[in-house]
């Protein structure tokens, strides 16, 4: 199995300019392992100039990165609760990448995937 890992992309950053630039590698797995954006800014209620540059990130990576991987690993990085309830992040990310049915978030639980076991 190959994997791709990536952490503390902070797409709230630069509306993501970094990602859209980068190369993805082939691989089965997309792990990122912390910091992929603070979920406050997830918000359907947020307009403010971090929230839509968090969303236009990763409207970005949702049609055009993760579709590349079996699945997308996510686990949360301390600046994932930033401004935030911490017991209400995991709700939020899994509420916004609902549409995506290859995202795996991984808080306090592990996937088991070809005999390779991922905890977060």
């Amino acid at each position: 199995m190959k994997a791709v890992v990536v952490s503390d992309l902070h797409v709230e950053i630069n509306d993501g300019g970094k990602i859209r630039e980068s190369i993805w590698p082939e691989a089965d797995v997309l792990i990122s392992a912390g910091d992929l954006c603070p979920a406050v800014y997830l918000g359907d209620k947020r307009t403010d100039i971090d929230s839509r540059s968090c969303k236009k990130a990763l409207e970005y990576m949702k049609e055009n990165v993760f579709p590349k991987y079996r699945y997308v690993i996510d686990v949360d990085g301390n600046h994932s609760h930033y401004k935030f309830n911490y017991e209400d992040t995991k709700n939020a990310m899994m509420s916004y990448f609902s549409d995506v049915p290859n995202y795996i978030h991984l808080e306090n639980q592990d996937f088991m995937l070809d005999d390779v076991l991922f905890i977060g």
